[in-house]
Parts: structure tokens; sequence; C-alpha cells
């Protein structure tokens, strides 16, 4: 008898493990089933090397020895062809989806950077002018690229080589094909490890999670939903992938709450950016940094109007 319950208690404990173990990881499994065979909790980029550019720190020249007191982040998501796109760009109301920003507009919205003289900064830049140690010119904006989709590479990335601007960009890590595939427009596809190890001399690639990029059933995110054991494991896995670069995380959907960022400060994450419609400025929780959204209504006067419009004076920095 005791042998039946012990076997009986063995068996319920193996599923309820395995059944813990499915559920953090099912990005993982996900993307095996699909037959794309994608990063795993041991594996690691092997990229630092194309890094170095990243902590170099540019001596700017100050028009009237005037430095911004507030820096534009932008945050965008997919960047498609005009010409490539099809139904499956479109929601229900047949809108564009709100994530996606059309070839044709993205240019525009560089080629004004470039002529109007912004200074895009790199994640090192940015961090020393939010910590107060560092000056930088009046126009200033930090580029930001959410989820790691593979039109940002295809697409995105030569209009950003041409300008020599750099972005930030937050990877999912479990859904990074260790191969690469054919680009489709069509279809939803991510960043392969090629073409990371192709694009970071222009993409500094950071954690969005390892697999907590989701919600709940009742809609609740992940980071605020899931143990602090487990959103701990989640991103630590993320930030071994991506050889422990730490200095930035990009919240999904902007969601987390004072667990979520405890839980960063105790990985040594340098830097958090969510989603709000003000400016970075010194003084703000590093933790906290807010990011306007370039969706697919943004048009130039508005992309513009996000460039030049001040914090309120009551943000509380």
């Amino acid at each position: 008898m005791k042998r039946i319950i012990f076997n009986v208690a063995f068996a319920v404990s193996f599923v309820v493990i395995f059944a813990s173990v499915f559920t953090f990881y099912l990005d993982e499994f996900a993307g095996a089933y699909n037959g794309i065979e994608t990063l795993s909790p041991s594996d690691q980029l092997e990229i630092l090397e194309c890094y170095d550019w990243s902590e170099q720190i540019s001596d700017f020249p100050m028009e009237n020895g005037k430095g911004a007191e507030e820096v534009p982040v932008l945050i965008y998501h997919r960047i498609v062809d005009d010409a490539a796109v099809t139904k499956s760009h479109y929601d229900d109301s047949a809108n564009l989806h709100s994530t996606i920003v059309l070839k044709s507009e993205f240019i525009k919205q560089m080629e004004f950077l470039y002529e109007e003289g912004y200074t895009v900064l790199n994640s090192k830049e940015f961090l020393l002018f939010m910590m107060n140690e560092l000056e930088v010119p009046e126009k200033s904006v930090l580029l930001t690229f959410d989820d790691g989709y593979k039109d940002n590479f295809r697409e995105a990335y030569p209009i950003l080589k041409k300008y020599d601007f750099t972005a930030l960009s937050f990877l999912i890590t479990s859904i990074i094909p260790k191969s690469d595939e054919k680009y489709k427009a069509q279809d939803v596809q991510y960043f392969s490890t090629q073409d990371i190890e192709n694009s970071c001399d222009i993409f500094e690639f950071y954690s969005h999670t390892f697999a907590f990029h989701k919600q709940t059933p009742d809609l609740e995110a992940h980071l605020k939903e899931k143990s602090k054991e487990e959103i701990k494991k989640d991103i630590s896995v993320s930030l071994h992938n991506l050889n422990e670069r730490n200095r930035a995380f990009s919240y999904p959907s902007g969601e987390y709450d004072l667990d979520t960022i405890a839980i960063l400060s105790e990985l040594d994450i340098e830097m958090a950016f969510s989603i709000d419609k003000i400016n970075a400025e010194p003084g703000m929780n590093l933790l906290e940094i807010p990011r306007k959204e370039i969706t697919s209504t943004t048009g130039m006067e508005d992309f513009k109007h996000k460039l030049i419009e001040k914090n309120p004076t009551d943000t509380g920095s």
C-alpha cells in the first residue's frame, strides 16, 4: 500500500514539475513544434565583440552651448514595405495594425531626423545623460524597437545604416530562430541569430524577457501576475542568452509593478523602458523611463510634435 501511495505521489509530482517547466518555456516548445529551432535557456549569442561602438561616448558639439534638458525616446515595432502589405497586416476593422509603420513613413521620419540635425544617442550616452553625467545636444533622440521582428533587419536596418543612426532592439529571446529563413513580409518572423550578427553594428540587443511576453487569460501581464521567482528566472535566462547584457530592459506592453522594478534592480539592470507620452529627463527613475509610440497612424506632423513637445512642469522629475 505504501509503495502504491509513493508511486502515485511520484507520478503527481512529475506531472506538476513537467507542467511547470512546459508552461515556463512554452514559447520555446511552440517554436520547435513549428519546425523552427529557437534559443534554449542554455544558449548564448556570441556577438559581444560587435558592441565596442556602444561603449563609445561622442564629443558632442553644443549649439550655442545649450544641451538637452529632456530627450524623446521613440518606440517602434514593425516596419513593413508598402508594396508588401497584405490582408494579414490589417485588423478586423480594416485598419493597419497599430504596431506597423510603413517603410515609406519610416524613411521620411529618419530623413527628417537627419536633415534637422538630430543626434541619435547610443545606450551609454543616454544612460550618462539620465544620470546627469553627460551633456547631449538639445536635439537628441533615442530610437528603440520592441519584439525583434525580422522586418526590423530587412527594412529598418539599411535605412538606419544609411544615416549612421543606431537603435536599441529588445528581443524575446525564446523565439529567436537558430537558423535563418526566407523573409516573408506577410508572416510574423523574428530576428534569427544570423540577423543579429549581421546587424549588431547598428542595433544594440537587450532583453524583452525570455518567454514572459504574454498575458494570462484575464489579460494580466506575466511580469505582474507571475511570482517573483518565476519572473526573475525568466529575465535571468534572457540575460544569459544575451551574454549578460543588462544595461537595458523593455517591459512587454509597458506593464510592470513595484515587484518587477525590484527584480530588475536585483539583476543589476541599469535602465528599463515603459510606454508613456512624455520625454525622458534626468531625475526620473531609471527603471521607469517613458517612451513615445510611433504607430501606423503617426503622420509627419505628429512625429515632429513628439520630438519637440516638452514635458509638463509637474512630471515630478
